[in-house]
């Protein structure tokens, strides 16, 4: 498996997250940035105990990809919740 594979994989599953964390807030009342950090510490915890499919570079890296997303909505929605 190539850098370049792992790269791509890394990008397009940061953009599908990203995506749709932006489509949920906008869409579902339910969902809030309550729930949205809720979800990142699962991620932490799926990251740090090896249940992402036993750390194979492919889960490493769409796991990588997710938290980085999910990271970068919560810091943007934090920085809205600031500017009202």
């Amino acid at each position: 498996m190539t850098d370049e594979f792992l790269e791509k994989r890394y990008e397009e599953t940061f953009d599908l997250t990203y995506e749709t964390i932006l489509r949920r807030k906008k869409e579902e009342e339910g969902f809030t940035i309550d729930k949205l950090e809720s979800l990142l510490e699962t991620e932490y915890l799926v990251a740090d105990s090896g249940w992402a499919g036993g750390k194979s570079d492919i889960k490493e890296a769409e796991n990588n990809a997710v938290i980085a997303a999910f990271e970068r909505a919560l810091i943007e929605w934090r920085e809205e919740n600031q500017k009202k």
